[in-house]
């Protein structure tokens, strides 16, 4: 009994790859099925574009040439016609995040250099004072005038002779 139980395991254990393989084999020939009509419905596409033919006469000959019903071509059309346009509109909201990260992002460091700017010139007043005439002759109202020389020490009058 334990001899054939042994044995029929091995048998069930390869029915069992077996049949994980055969699946595998139609996974892969469905995934191939799928990506052959959507190649044909690209090249249709671009065809019905240069040519300028309606896509509904280019679907009717597509199906004719693969051996298909009109309606699984058209299915399949729709179907890889939803898929482009999720892709498509799945990419669009990608890069409209990736634009409002962008500004968000430029806005900050606009904010950012502006106040650098305004620190550095802070630095620059406190570091540097200006020379000291630049102070006289902003403070005097005339310029170039009598006063241009305050820091000077005032002219005495001369006696008169005698």
């Amino acid at each position: 009994a334990g001899a054939g139980g042994r044995a029929s395991s091995g048998v069930g254990s390869a029915a069992r790859e077996g049949a994980e393989e055969l699946r595998a084999l139609a996974l892969n020939k469905y995934a191939f099925y799928h990506l052959s009509i959507g190649i044909a419905l690209h090249a249709l596409v671009m065809h019905c574009t240069v040519q300028s033919k309606p896509r509904r006469v280019a679907l009717a000959e597509l199906s004719t040439a693969l051996g298909l019903k009109e309606a699984k071509v058209l299915r399949e059309h729709d179907w890889w016609l939803g898929a482009l346009e999720r892709v498509h509109d799945s990419e669009e909201r990608r890069l409209d995040d990736e634009v409002r990260t962008l500004q968000q992002v430029a806005t900050k460091l606009q904010v950012e250099a502006a106040e650098a700017r305004r620190l550095a010139d802070e630095a620059d007043g406190i570091a540097s004072p200006p020379p000291p005439a630049e102070v006289a002759m902003a403070a005097d109202p005339v310029e170039g005038g009598a006063r241009a020389d305050a820091g000077a020490a005032p002219e005495q009058p001369t006696p008169p002779a005698e």
